[in-house]
């Protein structure tokens, strides 16, 4: 990825690094305490620990690799080492924005992209990266995104 100035950054925040370094404190501060106490349960909340350190070890992946950069004449998408392309956004035929039910249930927002060659891009975006998806769909489209869920 060459450096140029990028107007928007989309995907890879720290913003759930926070409740999990809470998450790690409690459970590995009551793991600790367990252990020095010779109780078993121990084991359970080194179990919690573990999986709290998994998750943040997921979050800084997503922040050091999962990330889209958009730009004056095309984006770069990334999402996972080495697999980064820059896209011009004449190369892009359409984009549309959608919402579907994670696996927890609750709605998520996507934007998806068909290149060229037909083939179909989606990635998550959080509420607070509308401003950007609204750039790239006018960029792509030339119109703004509405509440419609094409």
């Amino acid at each position: 990825m060459e450096k140029k100035q990028w107007k928007y950054r989309i995907g890879g925040g720290l913003h759930s690094l926070a409740p999990l370094l809470v998450l790690l404190v409690v459970f590995g501060s009551v793991s600790v305490w367990l252990r020095l106490n010779n109780n078993g349960a121990f084991l359970f909340t080194m179990l919690l620990t573990i999986i709290v350190l998994v998750l943040i070890a997921c979050s800084i992946y997503r922040f050091l690799f999962s990330k889209i950069f958009l730009g004056e004449d095309g984006f770069y998408h990334q999402t996972k080492p080495g697999n980064g392309t820059y896209y011009a956004y004449t190369e892009i035929t359409e984009a549309w924005e959608s919402s579907e039910d994670n696996l927890r249930g609750t709605a998520g927002s996507y934007c998806s992209f068909r290149t060229a060659d037909g083939q179909v891009v989606k990635f998550l975006f959080t509420p607070s990266e509308a401003e950007a998806i609204d750039y790239f769909l006018m960029r792509v489209n030339g119109e703004e995104s509405g509440a419609d869920g094409r």
